[in-house]
């Protein structure tokens, strides 16, 4: 994700995560690990809690949109390294 373009807001407004969103799932392993390390990267970045505490809610069964969500969390933080 380094290479990625940086973007401001962590989370696309408006975007609904449900648990069956009906489409293909992703590696639970990876999202949990993601997860993770973002829970521990909220003591210092305040500008991500609410998002984080969103996506932590679906790590029993992520899905593809859960997963989206957290590569732009790491587009946000990109473009907020000098934060």
């Amino acid at each position: 994700m380094l290479s990625s373009n940086p973007i401001k807001l962590p989370m696309v407004e408006g975007i609904k995560l449900e648990i069956n969103m009906g489409e293909q799932e992703i590696i639970a392993t990876q999202y949990k690990q993601v997860v993770y390390k973002l829970i521990n990267l909220i003591n210092s970045r305040l500008d991500i809690i609410y998002v984080v505490n969103v996506v932590s809610r679906f790590m029993v069964k992520p899905q593809k949109p859960h997963m989206q969500t957290i590569k732009q969390i790491l587009k946000h933080l990109r473009g907020t390294l000098d934060f």
